[in-house]
């Protein structure tokens, strides 16, 4: 077993095709829809996981940390500007992962759906 696999083990993949838009302190931009494949890690000693996000025809790579607390709610994540893709999202639920609206997007929905026309 690698060092690597010592620590961490690889929970689930996803791959799918969909629109994405680059983001940065610049702003953002359309790069077209690409295939996409999301691997999940999950580490075997702490409550936190990270899932690679490859998107080779675009020449694009993110790895988005994940941390959780002991009932495997997700409770912070890093390496994305703005919410969770819903494809990270479902990746998480399909292991057992709670993830709350404060990191989908759902939330701001729901509040301006109140708000007045």
């Amino acid at each position: 077993m690698a060092d690597f696999e010592k620590d961490w083990r690889k929970a689930a993949t996803t791959t799918f095709t969909a629109e994405l838009i680059k983001e940065g302190s610049w702003g953002s931009r359309d790069i077209g829809a690409h295939e996409s494949t999301m691997d999940l890690w999950i580490s075997r000693k702490e409550p936190r996981g990270f899932i690679e996000w490859d998107v080779p025809a675009a020449d694009e790579y993110v790895e988005i940390g994940l941390w959780f607390d002991m009932e495997q709610n997700l409770i912070d994540y890093d390496g994305l500007m703005g919410y969770l893709p819903k494809q990270a999202v479902n990746l998480l639920v399909s292991q057992g992962y709670k993830v709350g609206k404060e990191f989908t997007g759902e939330e701001d929905a729901e509040e301006n759906e109140d708000a007045p026309a």
